[in-house]
């Protein structure tokens, strides 16, 4: 193993170390943004563009290092911006988060994912060569793995990084615009009992049928 690949990952257990040995996991909760979103939206309204920097870093970092609290990022997003910029930074930052998993998977892992999970990786590559980039597109809209799963088989198979981030932003999207409106819900509460509104309740009953009318609506694609 090279010196940089060992310093590449002696840095991840580094972060790793200090995010879980400082407990800073407990700002990714939903009570924390309920009882601080005076502060949140004062700090938006004064600098919006260094708040929005500062999300999207925190959500990338989430979702590159698969640390919980993406989707809850995704959640607040609505209940912080408006709809529209909530679901860029969201899309943005997972599509970024996405590609940056997929590449240390690509440089770091690939012997290891390739030994423990061949069985796996012989269906994706099938699925690859069928489909090609529809196939990671109904991966991402389709929960067969895991989000951070996706991103580390894929790494190791032979898929473009052009066609995994294309593929990825685009399954990822239809998601995401359901949770950034059910997060738009939370501007409306103060504890977290009421976060169970019709609205809320709706747009999670779409989400959960989401990937079954997407399934579908490949299928069509198919034909």
């Amino acid at each position: 193993m090279s010196k940089l690949k060992i310093l590449t990952i002696f840095c991840i257990i580094f972060i790793f170390v200090i995010v879980f040995k400082l407990d800073l996991t407990r700002y990714l909760d939903i009570n924390f943004f309920i009882n601080q979103k005076d502060s949140l939206f004062s700090f938006y309204e004064n600098s919006p563009l260094l708040f929005i920097f500062i999300y999207f870093c925190i959500y990338v970092f989430c979702a590159t290092l698969s640390i919980p609290g993406a989707p809850l990022l995704t959640l607040v997003s609505g209940f912080l911006f408006d709809f529209w910029i909530g679901s860029l930074v969201v899309s943005l930052g997972s599509t970024l988060g996405a590609v940056f998993a997929f590449l240390i998977s690509r440089f770091l892992m690939a012997d290891f994912v390739e030994k423990k999970l061949s069985k796996k990786l012989i269906k994706i590559n099938e699925g690859l060569k069928k489909d090609g980039v529809m196939y990671l597109f109904s991966l991402r809209i389709i929960p067969i793995f895991p989000y951070f799963m996706v991103n580390i088989l894929l790494g190791v198979t032979s898929i473009s990084l052009k066609k995994f981030t294309i593929g990825s932003f685009l399954g990822m999207l239809p998601g995401t615009f359901v949770y950034v409106n059910a997060g738009k819900q939370l501007n409306n509460i103060s504890s977290i009992s009421q976060i169970f509104s019709l609205e809320v309740i709706f747009s999670f009953i779409l989400l959960a049928f989401l990937p079954w009318i997407l399934k579908w609506i490949l299928k069509l694609y198919k034909k």
